[in-house]
Parts: structure tokens; sequence; C-alpha cells
């Protein structure tokens, strides 16, 4: 359940979540980035396939990839707190733990 509620939190923005670090504070929070990539592999284990779930990932994934595309240029980038040195690093682990999410979901038929 704890999952579900990280990945509510970040998929509504709510304070401590890493996309509101991300886009209220412009700050890279790797430990709510961390936890945000657990609890998706944790979904995928506990709801595989569950509709809700993939369109939160989804909303949530989305969002993020939107901000850093926005933040194109290395000076927009700049400004953002506590960023890793090579983002495409990080944009893997999330893309990973998203994949294995979407793995469990079989085909559309399913929902």
């Amino acid at each position: 359940m704890e999952s579900k509620l990280v990945l509510y939190d970040n998929y509504r923005k709510n304070n401590g979540s890493f996309t509101y670090y991300l886009e209220a504070r412009e700050t890279f929070n790797s430990f709510a980035f961390g936890s945000l990539c657990e609890s998706i592999r944790h979904l995928a284990q506990t709801s595989p396939g569950n509709r809700e779930v993939l369109l939160q990932v989804h909303h949530v994934y989305t969002d993020i990839l939107k901000y850093f595309i926005a933040r194109g240029s290395a000076e927009s980038l700049s400004q953002v707190a506590g960023l890793p040195s090579r983002p495409a690093d990080f944009l893997d682990d999330l893309d990973k733990a998203v994949i294995q999410y979407l793995e469990t979901c079989g085909s559309e038929e399913t929902w």
C-alpha cells in the first residue's frame, strides 16, 4: 500500500514527492527519486497489470520527461539544485522501473 501512496503523491505533486521537489522547488531530491523508482518496481510485484496504477505511472513519467525537455538547455538545467551530473543515468533508472511495471500489464484486451 505504501508504494501506491508514493506513486499517488508524485501523481498529485504532493509536498515531499519527487515531482513536488522538482517542479515547485527546482530541486532534484535523490531520496524522493529513489522512493519513486522503488515504489514503481514494488508495484510491478504487488499490483501487476492494474490500469489505475499504469495510468499514474505513465502520468508521472511523462511529467518528469516534459520537465526536463522544457529545460533542455544546459543553463536552464543548471538551475535545478542537486541534479546529477549525468541526467541520462537517473532517467535510465526511472525508465527501467517503468518498463518493469509495463511488462506486468499484458495487452489492452485484459483491461
